[in-house]
């Protein structure tokens, strides 16, 4: 019984040392593969870079002319200003919310159906809760109120 075992530990040595040169030898042959191929992509980059280089060569010698580009006319209509989201207060209805302090930086619409809104200007922020068309809750971004 011995015998067999110690017959088993060898051959079975011998079978994985043979296993681990094939590996051996495939893994080696297929890097010199992938080497072969890098090196010629390798050489391509370098010829796109040498064709982009020579191009610009040339157009750095070249003349350089200025061009004037129209000017722009602004609105003559001045942009609205809004008044701090510092002053939403409960109890407003939408309509006034949005008539002075403008459209929320954010809008979500709750399950509830109510909205969530989040007003950011003028270095103050408001997170506001409306509910059946008027403002339920005023909160600060920390949270606090």
């Amino acid at each position: 019984m011995k015998l067999r075992l110690l017959v088993l530990m060898f051959a079975g040595t011998g079978m994985m040392l043979a296993q681990a040169m094939v590996e051996t030898a495939v893994s080696a042959g297929a890097s010199a593969g992938a080497a072969s191929g890098m090196a010629k992509a390798g050489k391509a980059i370098a010829g796109a870079m040498e064709g982009a280089s020579k191009t610009l060569g040339e157009a750095a010698a070249s003349e350089t002319k200025t061009v004037s580009l129209p000017a722009v006319k602004k609105d003559a209509k001045p942009e609205r200003t809004y008044e701090s989201p510092d002053a939403i207060r409960e109890g407003m209805g939408y309509g006034e919310l949005v008539q002075r302090f403008g459209p929320p930086s954010l809008q979500l619409t709750g399950a509830d159906g109510g909205l969530m809104l989040s007003y950011v200007r003028k270095g103050a922020s408001r997170e506001v809760t409306v509910r059946e068309g008027r403002v339920a809750t005023v909160r600060r971004a920390d949270g606090s109120k």
